[in-house]
């Protein structure tokens, strides 16, 4: 048993850059997925849907808060692509954890990570759309009121956008949305120009 542990031991040693012992592997998925957090901004989408699969299958809740942690842009790591991924591939995983956290993605990161969502499927469109369709409503509504608003409006895609990438899920958007193309690039462009307004405002207040 003791030299069943010591060649296993044996096994996962690696040598780290500057030549000193290292291990290939914590014996934890989830540590093991946050120490490569740096190296897999250069890997494959399979490399870390495995990472993020082993993690989520070890601890289902510690691999959710950690994944929130990694997206985090103001507290956290700020990793948007590992994100979008592993976030995606909750659809596979479990679906109710896919609906469940939705809502605060945008909390965490911005509300193009949500929008990047759009496509999976057509159930999962209409959940994503839903909650883009609210907080555009209450941006309405706080436009008007002269209120602050989300910045859901900058972050939305636009059509006449130089990506086709863009252009296309733009498209996806405003027809969930049941927009005209006119409709829709001009509630755009009146969300836009109200957060121009008050980011002057705001500049202006603080000098």
């Amino acid at each position: 048993d003791l030299m069943k542990k010591e060649l296993k031991e044996q096994e996962n040693l690696t040598l780290t850059e500057n030549g000193a012992k290292g291990y290939k592997t914590t014996g934890h998925a989830l540590l093991d997925l946050n120490y490569k957090v740096s190296s897999l901004r250069s890997r494959s989408e399979d490399e870390i849907i495995k990472l993020f699969d082993d993690a989520f299958n070890e601890n289902k809740e510690y691999a959710i808060k950690w994944l929130f942690f990694a997206r985090d842009i103001r507290e956290g790591l700020g990793e948007r692509r590992l994100f979008r991924i592993c976030y995606k591939r909750l659809v596979e995983l479990d679906i109710e954890v896919f609906y469940k956290n939705l809502k605060i993605i945008s909390e965490y990161g911005r509300w193009d990570d949500l929008v990047s969502l759009i496509g999976i499927s057509d159930v999962t469109d209409t959940h994503i759309i839903k909650i883009i369709e609210e907080q555009l409503n209450n941006d309405i509504i706080n436009m008007k009121l002269d209120n602050p608003i989300s910045l859901l409006g900058k972050w939305l895609p636009s059509e006449n956008a130089s990506s086709k990438t863009t252009k296309q899920l733009a498209k996806q958007v405003r027809k969930l949305l049941g927009l005209s193309s006119r409709k829709y690039r001009l509630l755009l462009s009146d969300l836009r120009k109200y957060l121009d307004v008050v980011e002057v405002k705001m500049c202006s207040n603080i000098s």
